[in-house]
């Protein structure tokens, strides 16, 4: 079920291999946004990794289509047109007894700047 045409819209994915990872909070339903478009897709689990480095190899070397976070897709997947999947939100878990540590205060203030600088 490989496609090599490139998908131009979030329906083609149906007809493509893709690679899907395991942490996504909505599993395999995605929501895609562009303008006033909204559309929600199972998509199949053909290829499933708890490695999202490995996802971004398998759609370098052209055998599917991923999702990825910016973060791990870096240039690669920023370049061109593409559709924004809603966005997952990052999370601080520590032990409670470290609440009040100065560290963890300081590490969660550090990625917090760092990651509203990001793109989306």
């Amino acid at each position: 079920m490989h496609n090599h045409v490139a998908p131009c819209h979030p329906g083609d994915l149906l007809r493509h291999t893709t690679g899907l990872y395991d942490g996504y909070p909505s599993r395999y339903q995605f929501v895609f946004c562009r303008g006033n478009e909204r559309l929600e897709i199972n998509l199949p689990d053909q290829v499933r990794s708890s490695s999202v480095h490995l996802l971004r190899d398998f759609a370098l070397g052209g055998v599917g289509v991923v999702c990825l976070p910016s973060l791990v897709a870096g240039k690669e997947l920023l370049a061109g047109r593409r559709y924004a999947v809603g966005t997952f939100s990052f999370r601080a878990v520590y032990p409670t007894t470290q609440r009040g540590s100065l560290k963890v205060c300081k590490l969660i203030e550090f990625l917090a700047e760092r990651l509203a600088q990001m793109p989306h």
